[in-house]
């Protein structure tokens, strides 16, 4: 599956007040799925800091959260 589609499917599961934005608790949600657990406050810091990541940074961060939302964080 292509990256951009994987994206969007993850970014729609994660989305669930469908507003078009991920929020602090839809990502820890999202991530916990994954078998990661954060707290609220670090997944706010993330939510602030994935805007000032360089385009290919993001690309990888967003290749991460799709692979941990397949298959959970021990797989990527």
């Amino acid at each position: 599956i292509h990256v951009a589609v994987a994206c969007l499917q993850w970014f729609t599961s994660a989305d669930t007040d469908r507003c078009g934005s991920l929020d602090a608790k839809e990502l820890r949600h999202a991530l916990a799925a994954g078998g990661l657990q954060y707290s609220l406050s670090e997944a706010h810091m993330f939510i602030r800091w994935v805007p000032f990541l360089h385009q290919r940074q993001r690309s990888r961060f967003m290749q991460a959260m799709i692979c941990i939302g397949r298959s959970g964080a021990a797989a990527c």
